[in-house]
């Protein structure tokens, strides 16, 4: 995970964890569209993906 350079993250927390798997995801591809932009963005590496 990460950028070359980059340290790993820390693992999630059980609060996060709670706090993430409340929120509801209404269009999945979108979200999926925005995350790997973010992550392109700060040069993470980000595979090929098959829905336009």
């Amino acid at each position: 995970m990460g950028g070359r350079g980059r340290r790993a993250p820390a693992p999630f927390t059980a609060e996060e964890v709670a706090r993430l798997r409340a929120v509801e995801i209404e269009n999945a591809v979108a979200y999926r569209r925005t995350l790997v932009a973010e992550m392109a963005a700060e040069g993470d590496p980000v595979a090929d993906y098959p829905w336009p």
